[in-house]
């Protein structure tokens, strides 16, 4: 009723005064086509470190279905995939999660909605450390996990055919002993196109399901502490990757372990 009066209104003060402009026809168009392909619905996402898996000082876990705020937070947000890792899952001074801290965290996944990508240690990793997380994670919270994931950053490894691929094979075959229809993604590195090939051509569909890649805009957070960027930069557009070289907008952090 209030538009309807207020639209009244209108017409009534465009009578009334002759600059009130009167178009001769409007045109209004329709476009029902799809632009691009449709985004997921599990897009949203954010990454963890491994070490906040753990306990803090007072015994309390961040990642628990009693951190009632964060649970708010990750349902407003629209957040549905949860990726625990990064550098500290390769630090020999993080502790392996225990059970304990398992259950807290797969008790937020499931309170927030979320799905969970989990990484286990790679660099001087122990098979039965990675098969024990493994083999309780399926046991317990198969429904809530999306990938495991084996390490962060092969691109620490110079040597892809020495090094990188005969550890990754060892904990991959253990795990899948205790998890034999989980789903596993490539760690996350910088981009390198190079890697990228080898790890599709040796693991893609068995037991590969995804690839993931860092991404860093603004460049790496500890090449470049204080410097504040412009939207442009941190949101760049096709035609901004088409037209600068991929190290200055993907810069390599593989330099700091």
């Amino acid at each position: 009723m209030k538009r309807i009066v207020l639209l009244l209104i209108f017409a009534l003060l465009c009578g009334a005064f002759s600059r009130c402009a009167q178009p001769d026809k409007i045109e209004v168009m329709l476009y029902d086509r799809a632009i691009g392909e449709p985004i997921a619905d599990d897009y949203c996402g954010l990454s963890y470190e491994t070490r906040i898996v753990l306990p803090d000082t007072s015994g309390t876990h961040y990642f628990s279905p009693e951190n009632k705020k964060l649970v708010n937070m990750f349902k407003t947000l629209g957040i549905k995939s949860l990726r625990l890792g990064g550098n500290s899952v390769d630090v020999a001074a993080t502790p392996t999660p225990s059970a304990n801290d398992l259950d807290a965290l797969f008790g937020f996944a499931r309170e927030a909605g979320v799905k969970v990508i989990y990484s286990v240690r790679l660099k001087d990793g122990t098979i039965e450390a990675a098969v024990n997380q493994a083999r309780y994670i399926w046991e317990n919270y198969a429904d809530l996990l999306d990938y495991f994931a084996i390490g962060n950053e092969p691109g620490y490894y110079k040597n892809y055919e020495e090094q990188y691929q005969p550890r990754w094979d060892a904990l991959l075959k253990a795990m899948q002993q205790v998890a034999p229809e989980a789903r596993f993604c490539a760690p996350d590195d910088n981009p390198n196109p190079v890697l990228c090939q080898k790890l599709i051509r040796d693991y893609w569909q068995q037991p590969l399901s995804l690839i993931t890649l860092h991404n860093y805009p603004a460049g790496c957070a500890f090449t470049n502490p204080g410097i504040v960027s412009s939207a442009p930069i941190l949101i760049f557009d096709d035609a901004t990757l088409l037209s600068s070289p991929s190290r200055s907008i993907l810069p390599d952090c593989s330099t700091k372990q």
